[in-house]
């Protein structure tokens, strides 16, 4: 099997990534945003290393843990401690006047992130609704891969790059196929606990041989949770708790090498 997402002429990316993506993430975005607590290090480095007098976006941010992070860690500081609901600018916040502007694509997401304090528009990451050259530095962490062709990729980083004024900085993360560990020779801690949790299923390419229409003219194969990843452009299930075993989402997630 390729490692690349087969398709046929007429595939529709827009029916794909709202079927496969936006509706997925609005079903399981409260179990989703459960799982998404804990800031990456490098994240946080990036943002503190940001000028005193910068703003900064933080373009598709989830449930704003990044916004949570980078609030605490200010308010934290203060000699009084001023609650959140009582900062005029809700929806800027950062670590000494580092604020940070929050834009989400998912309503229910969206809608966490408001609920813990801070204002967010919806906004698609292909249209961002912000002015050109208005940020000194954006955020853009695990969005990109999302995006179900090369060609909507280059766009959304464009976009990304329309709203960084002259010198300002980005940071774009996405999932990366190759899944090490310390060492290039091993895999992750991730997919060597959960293999042993799977029973019948092995680490090889025969493994992931199911694949689905997603959508007219594109053909994915079903990634096995816990295994290695073997293709590019791959559908990824999410069991949310306390449904039946059968009843499970599939997100698209394009993995890059």
């Amino acid at each position: 099997m390729e490692n690349t997402l087969f398709m046929k002429e007429g595939f529709d990316p827009n029916e794909l990534e709202e079927r496969f993506v936006h509706q997925v993430y609005d079903v399981i975005a409260s179990e989703f945003s459960s799982t998404r607590h804990s800031p990456w290090p490098s994240v946080m480095k990036f943002i503190e290393a940001q000028p005193p007098d910068s703003l900064g976006a933080d373009i598709g941010c989830g449930n704003g843990k990044y916004l949570t992070a980078v609030s605490s860690k200010y308010y934290t500081g203060m000699k009084t401690n001023k609650p959140l609901s009582n900062v005029q600018n809700k929806n800027l916040v950062g670590t000494n006047f580092i604020p940070i502007a929050a834009m989400e694509r998912s309503p229910n997401l969206a809608e966490i992130v408001y609920k813990r304090g801070f204002d967010v528009v919806i906004g698609d990451i292909l249209r961002i609704p912000y002015c050109s050259e208005r940020f000194d530095f954006f955020l853009c962490i695990a969005v990109i891969h999302h995006l179900s062709t090369l060609t909507r990729r280059i766009e959304a980083v464009n976009e990304l790059a329309r709203i960084l004024r002259v010198g300002g900085q980005g940071l774009i993360q996405v999932w990366a196929k190759e899944q090490h560990g310390v060492s290039k020779s091993e895999p992750t801690y991730y997919v060597n606990r959960k293999i042993k949790a799977v029973h019948g299923v092995n680490n090889s390419s025969d493994s992931l041989s199911q694949v689905i229409e997603a959508v007219p003219g594109a053909y994915l194969p079903l990634h096995i949770n816990g295994t290695e990843f073997r293709n590019t452009d791959m559908l990824v299930p999410w069991k949310k708790k306390n449904y039946k075993a059968v009843d499970q989402f599939i997100g698209f997630q394009s993995i890059f090498t």
